[in-house]
């Protein structure tokens, strides 16, 4: 993968790898496709979090691997279960005896069409509730497997 683009880069650059330097990485498309080409880089973020993820994406899990996600998932698991019991009178179990991982809140608007009257989250916060849920403003999230849903 990057076979032509890294052949282009060192054609282009024939005295070394040129060097990206990124201070708004964000998640890391760029540092990213430095990577790819052969080039060199540098990025950063004010966000703490984008912070934490690009560390974790270019050096945490090529450095640690499988070791690394063991530990997320052993100490994750831990964290939720300590939460879980912490919590449990605020997130009561389902009828189904699921438990809810979290609650999202979505103010929601009333649909002015000709009959309609259904109440709407603005924007992309319909994809929030569940599937064949489309009324209320209460999300449910609930843990499946790794996932929530």
């Amino acid at each position: 993968m990057g076979g032509a683009a890294r052949t282009l880069v060192k054609a282009a650059h024939p005295d070394g790898a040129p060097l990206v330097l990124d201070p708004f990485a964000g998640i890391g498309s760029i540092p990213f496709e430095t990577l790819r080409v052969g080039a060199e880089g540098f990025a950063g973020d004010l966000n703490p979090v984008a912070v934490l993820m690009l560390k974790t994406a270019l050096e945490y899990i090529p450095t640690y691997g499988n070791r690394l996600a063991e530990a997320v998932q052993k100490w994750g698991e831990w964290v939720r279960e300590k939460a879980s019991a912490e919590l449990k009178e605020f997130y009561p179990p389902e009828p189904d005896g699921s438990t809810p991982l979290a609650y999202l809140w979505a103010r929601t608007v009333r649909c002015e069409g000709p009959g309609c009257g259904a109440e709407v989250p603005p924007g992309g916060a319909a994809v929030a509730f569940p599937q064949g849920e489309t009324t209320g403003s209460l999300a449910l999230l609930r843990r499946q497997g790794n996932q929530a849903g």
